[in-house]
């Protein structure tokens, strides 16, 4: 066992550092065979956390946690199957297969069907068709509930009218609109749904699963897709429930939008600048909230004031960078009068005293995060414009070594890793600032021994030996 462990640690540092020529799915095939045909459930182990390892496409990711989850279970350490599932559930939503075979064991084995991770997933992959017009908000929250079969706790009463017309949306995406249309917002607590005037520090951030390439991607269907309209004195409902059906999209407008009349008459023109043109008519514009264009008045839009606002940041870190890496500061903010959620990007460059002053067009407050290539993510809400610190905390590191003979500059496989007088395994992290001893031997060559300590970073930690031959 100990001998095979050596031998994956080595042959994967190698390819590590030749970056090829390795099969991963071939590899997790060999990992499942031990599995389930050998029953050798410690080595299937080790394998599948190869695989995860090498950073994997997530389909495949997703199918070594499902199998290492399984394993878990299969010994009796079912405190780490069950936190393995709800990871899976977490990290790859997108995996939609996966996520509902793990929903069904975590109900199998665990009645876990009704905690918040898998809620959170459910509201994600269910999706339904709505039809209301001028209805009260709770008859839709109640049709809500009942159609996706959750649970949803109004804490004050929804008296609000609400007009919304899409089809084959997520549930998440109808409750992400509601800010906009409605002005009450939503959280999922304890594998429940709130929905009121919630404090900010409550709410979800409506655009969290926004992906820019998907937006880049509805405006190109737009731009390519040539339509005739031709109308008059239409109320603006009617004339974007047109758009939406003719072009198979999922169109809401805001109270502001509604009850306006468009005169539009063109031919062959593209529906992205018929939309642009029909939104101007009505002074309003409209943006993406998930797979819904929302349609709201050009006033939301509009910075109420040209002042700059200036936000002290202080980076501290247990361990620094070795590198002036750069790293990312998103800032998410919500307008209190428009609802509407803005998350700007900012690269740095880290800088020699790791202070930074961030000039805003907004004050707080508003949501802050920070991710650093080799620490922990770190996220703070920001109450008022004041100094903000962040102490960021470097990650464990695996290894990786890079073994050639000296002169060739060939590969060559290790017999024994030793790193603290302890053989090596490819599970084991050690934290940046720790000191290794490592002695590694290979057939022919000489033993070969050095220290080095280990510094913050992305990946693994990449140590280079070179053996002389004997």
């Amino acid at each position: 066992m100990k001998k095979l462990i050596f031998i994956t640690l080595c042959f994967t540092s190698i390819l590590f550092a030749q970056n090829q020529q390795l099969d991963l799915e071939n590899l997790y095939e060999k990992a499942y065979f031990l599995e389930t045909a050998q029953r050798d459930l410690q080595k299937s182990f080790t394998v599948y956390e190869a695989v995860l390892a090498l950073n994997p496409e997530d389909d495949l990711a997703a199918r070594c946690h499902l199998r290492i989850a399984e394993i878990y279970r299969k010994t009796n350490k079912n405190k780490q199957a069950k936190l393995t599932y709800q990871k899976i559930l977490k990290n790859f939503a997108q995996q939609k297969e996966i996520c509902q075979q793990v929903q069904k064991k975590l109900k199998e084995y665990y009645g876990a069907a009704d905690s918040s991770a898998s809620l959170l997933d459910k509201i994600k992959t269910t999706t339904i068709t709505v039809d209301f017009k001028e209805a009260p908000l709770e008859d839709f929250i109640r049709f809500l509930a009942k159609t996706a079969d959750i649970n949803i706790l109004v804490v004050e009463g929804m008296q609000i009218p609400i007009t919304l017309k899409v089809k084959k949306v997520s549930v998440k995406a109808l409750l992400d609109i509601l800010p906009s249309i409605t002005g009450v917002s939503y959280k999922v607590w304890n594998g429940i749904i709130i929905i009121g005037n919630l404090p900010v520090e409550w709410r979800i951030d409506s655009t969290s699963d926004s992906v820019p390439a998907t937006t880049k991607e509805k405006e190109d269907y737009l731009q390519n897709n040539l339509l005739n309209v031709d109308f008059l004195e239409t109320p603006s409902q009617d004339f974007f429930n047109f758009f939406a059906k003719t072009l198979d999209l999922n169109i809401v407008l805001t109270k502001e939008a509604q009850g306006k009349k468009i005169n539009l008459s063109l031919r062959n023109v593209s529906a992205k600048n018929i939309l642009q043109i029909a939104c101007s008519l009505i002074d309003c514009r409209y943006h993406y909230q998930n797979s819904i264009i929302v349609i709201d008045h050009e006033d939301k839009y509009r910075s109420t004031s040209n002042e700059i606002y200036e936000l002290p940041l202080q980076f501290t870190y247990d361990h620094p960078p070795v590198e002036n890496q750069k790293f990312t500061v998103i800032i998410t903010h919500k307008d209190p009068q428009s609802k509407i959620t803005e998350s700007d990007r900012y690269a740095l460059q880290k800088k020699e005293n790791n202070q930074y002053t961030m000039r805003l067009q907004f004050t707080a407050p508003f949501d802050i995060s920070v991710q650093h290539p080799g620490y922990y993510p770190q996220k703070k809400f920001v109450k008022k414009l004041a100094k903000t610190v962040f102490a960021m905390q470097a990650k464990k590191r695996q290894l990786s070594f890079h073994i050639h003979n000296s002169k060739t500059k060939k590969m060559v496989l290790a017999k024994a890793v030793m790193v603290n007088a302890k053989q090596a395994s490819f599970n084991d992290r050690y934290s940046p600032g720790q000191k290794l001893q490592v002695e590694i031997k290979c057939q022919g060559y000489k033993p070969f021994t050095t220290t080095v300590t280990v510094v913050p970073g992305k990946g693994p930690f990449i140590i280079d030996v070179p053996v002389v031959a004997e």
